[in-house]
């Protein structure tokens, strides 16, 4: 110990053995996994099994979901210009299915613009041509429902016929699912997914009423309920060429009384 060097290098270990004990064989072992799992990332679910996340969640929301009742505001315009609004008070029947019954509804009489007062014959075709809007706009808004909220069993229909894809939107963050031919041949159902919760955080579908060239959008906004429960809070529908656009919000949720 009379080489100064050697006697600071003990000292050194010797500090670092007290400070740092070496761990046993036992401990080794066990600290391993905890190291490997700390220097590996995690992987990401695969886009089936993110599938399968969300038909899970969506079948959870529905069951949680006939706990409640809520309002639907339903308001219909035509190029821009309202032409119905009506409330409806929804919850689940005791058959499984939704229950609606009208709060209050109001209608446009104004006549169809272009048409003037010529007679009796005039009023019949400006009424005929009423009619007739009417009838589409009454179709677009009952589309909305066949599309909001998502069914798990249209999902596996799609991906079992191998029409399912993945795209980033936004890296870490949000992804979105396709379901091709979800409820008509050449429609799509996408769904944006919280990648870190694998939450459903908006639903967007490109569909058709009665022939392809007749294409709507819909665009869905979802909300969470304070116990989980997922909801479509507002669509809006676009049919571009016939200058028609549904906007059906649901709001007001609250628990039926038992």
């Amino acid at each position: 110990m009379r080489n100064p060097i050697r006697k600071l290098a003990f000292f050194g270990a010797l500090v670092a053995a007290l400070a740092f004990p070496a761990l046993s064989a036992a401990d080794q072992a066990a600290a391993a996994p905890i190291v490997l799992a700390q220097a590996q990332p995690q992987a990401q679910p695969t886009p089936q099994q993110r599938a399968a996340m969300l038909k899970q969640w969506l079948q959870a929301s529905e069951q949680q979901m006939r706990a409640y009742e809520w309002t639907e505001t339903t308001v219909v315009s035509k190029d821009g210009e309202q032409k119905s609004s009506t409330q409806k008070r929804c919850y689940y029947g005791a058959d499984g299915s939704i229950q609606k019954v009208v709060l209050n509804q109001a209608a446009d009489e104004k006549k169809m613009p272009g048409v003037l007062p010529l007679g009796r014959i005039a009023n019949r075709v400006a009424e005929h041509k009423k009619e007739e809007v009417t009838d589409y706009m009454k179709s677009a808004a009952e589309l909305v429902h066949k599309y909001v909220p998502p069914l798990s069993g249209l999902i596996q229909q799609s991906i079992t016929a191998g029409k399912m894809g993945m795209q980033m939107l936004e890296p870490g963050r949000r992804v979105r699912l396709s379901f091709g031919d979800y409820l008509k041949p050449g429609d799509s159902l996408g769904v944006d997914v919280e990648i870190p919760t694998n939450r459903l955080l908006a639903v967007a579908v490109a569909t058709y009423l009665d022939s392809p060239a007749d294409a709507i959008a819909l665009d869905v906004t979802m909300s969470v309920l304070p116990d989980g429960t997922i909801f479509a809070a507002r669509t809006n529908l676009t049919a571009k060429a016939k200058g028609i656009n549904v906007a059906v919000e649901n709001s007001g949720h609250r628990r039926m009384a038992q």
